[in-house]
Formats: C-alpha cells, structure tokens, sequence
C-alpha cells in the first residue's frame, strides 16, 4: 500500500517542482532507515525555487533513489546515509552516499537486478549523464542528473 502511495502523488501532476519531489525520496528514507536502528539521515537541499520536472522523470528517479536507499540500508554496513539535492539552470542533481563500505559498479550479482534497474531508469527516462554509480573505499554514491 505505501507502493502505491508513493506512486500516486506523481501521476496526479504534469509538473513536480523540485521541492516537492526532494520532500518524497526523504521521506521515504526516514520511513525505511526506521528498521535500521544504527543509521542515521543526513539531507541537504539547495533547489531553486520554480524549478521542476516532468511527473515521468520525477517518477523514475524517485524510483532509483529508493533503490539506492535500499541498498545502502540492506548491503553498506552503513552508519550514514546523506541525502543532497541541488538545481542549476534547468538541472537537478540528486546524490545518495553512504559511509559504508562500498560496491564493485562492474560486478553482476545472480539474482541482483538493482543497479541494472537503476541504470535502464535513467535511460529510458533521459536523465543524463543518465546515471553515475561510484564507489569508493568505505563509500558508495549514486549521482543523479535530470
């Protein structure tokens, strides 16, 4: 049911503002880091107001920020999740990091679809660069531009 919920307020609209669409994966990750006793939320947002995307574009990386979030809570070990948000001329960037202990962006786990998901998202929505997913020592990031 919150699937769904988390779905619907994207399809009532043409236009999200970039606010508004900043205020749903956060809340989502607030919902969801709940089960994760030991990690804490960090956000930063710096969009400009006016700014805003398409109800379908704002869906799909709505969806790839869950993934991200999920996967930092289930596979990172974790401590801190930050959440940061900014706009340019007609760009928002979205980043998801952790203090965990990172990823292999190249490695393809059996039965994992979720970095493969999160990469055919953001091409099919044309988010560009599409998407980065890096990973450093102690760290993983995933870097969203629309």
């Amino acid at each position: 049911m919150q699937t769904l919920r988390e779905t619907i307020w994207v399809l009532n609209k043409d236009k999200i503002s970039g606010v508004e669409f900043f205020d749903n994966p956060v809340n989502h990750a607030a919902r969801f880091i709940e089960s994760y006793a030991s990690i804490q939320l960090q956000t930063e947002e710096n969009i400009t107001e006016g700014f805003e995307l398409n109800s379908g574009q704002a869906l799909q990386l709505f969806r790839i920020c869950q993934e991200a979030i999920t996967n930092a809570c289930k596979h990172s070990g974790a401590t801190v999740i930050h959440i940061t948000a900014a706009s340019a001329t007609n760009r928002l960037s979205v980043r998801i990091s952790d203090n965990g202990k990172g990823f292999d962006t190249g490695l393809d786990v059996l039965g994992h679809f979720g970095l493969q998901n999160m990469k055919q998202r953001a091409e099919e929505s044309n988010l560009e660069p599409t998407i980065d997913l890096s990973c450093h020592r102690h760290h993983g990031d995933c870097l969203c531009y629309c």
